[in-house]
């Protein structure tokens, strides 16, 4: 369902805080998943926006609500607001530090790895790391595999974004 939320959608384009029903729903499944929220308790929430911090892809975001519809309004947005949006921040840097302590101790990379993941952000070739470690292309590349598959990621290019977005490198 994350991917036909409209509460996450509007997160993943703003960072300000918003009342839940200023958030228009533009689809059915949308309609189904604010339907859903309802179900569990969200008859009334604010959606805080929490922005990512080295530019990381994951989307952060609180949602406060009441099963009591109409709780949460104008003044309340604003109170919460003030009140909430140093947590918001502070509970997306906890969990993207979690994610990259998972990260970490999944892949168990080296220090080797970080550095082969530092030139290739750098834009150096295989010839050109090969050039600064002192061995071949084919090596380079072959660390490039083990790499990218400890990683499970495609590409150099991708392993290289998401170390910095993990903030790895």
């Amino acid at each position: 369902y994350y991917m036909d939320d409209p509460w996450l959608e509007y997160s993943r384009l703003h960072s300000e805080a918003t009342l839940a029903q200023q958030i228009p729903a533009r689809s059915s499944m949308q309609l189904d998943v604010v339907a859903l929220a309802h179900r569990y308790g969200f008859a009334s929430a604010i959606v805080m926006p929490a922005q990512s911090p080295q530019g990381l892809t994951r989307l952060g975001a609180l949602c406060l609500g009441s099963a009591q519809p109409g709780r949460f309004d104008e003044d309340a947005l604003a109170a919460v607001s003030v009140a909430v949006s140093a947590l918001v921040v502070r509970l997306h840097a906890w969990q993207i530090a979690q994610l990259r302590g998972e990260l970490l101790m999944r892949t168990r990379l080296s220090d080797e790895d970080l550095a082969l993941l530092i030139q290739e952000r750098k834009g150096r070739s295989s010839k050109e790391i090969a050039s600064l470690t002192n061995t071949t292309a084919q090596g380079i590349n072959s660390r490039w595999q083990r790499l990218n598959a400890k990683l499970g990621v495609s590409s150099r290019a991708t392993a290289a974004q998401l170390a910095a977005e993990y903030g790895l490198i």
